[in-house]
């Protein structure tokens, strides 16, 4: 953490990539089959439906989710990592020995 002491590091833009890309619905399964081999599928809920549970339960913390899987469903993952990975250290742990750390 001593780079971010650093005054060239202070306001700046950094993007974090992992070192693999998946959809969010294909990592769901992978981490659901690995806390419960039984499962063998994951469903997903509609941004819109979402949307209305949560007017309808006065719920804003699903508001506040469903409007961010709206954004992330809309913006394509963006920026060049390579500023962070070299202040940082490019991402260590995938998918996979996360999941077999569990």
């Amino acid at each position: 953490m001593r780079r971010f002491q650093k005054e060239e590091s202070w306001n700046a833009v950094y993007y974090v990539h992992g070192p693999e890309q998946y959809l969010f619905e294909e990592a769901l399964l992978r981490y659901a089959k690995k806390v419960n081999p039984k499962i063998q599928k994951v469903s997903t809920t509609p941004i819109g439906m979402m949307k209305l549970i949560a007017i309808l339960t006065g719920k804003k913390e699903l508001k506040m989710v469903a409007s961010m899987f709206a954004y992330f469903g809309k913006v394509p993952q963006m920026g060049d990592p390579s500023k962070a990975n070299e202040l940082l250290g490019a991402p260590a742990i995938n998918l996979d020995k996360w999941l077999a750390s569990l």
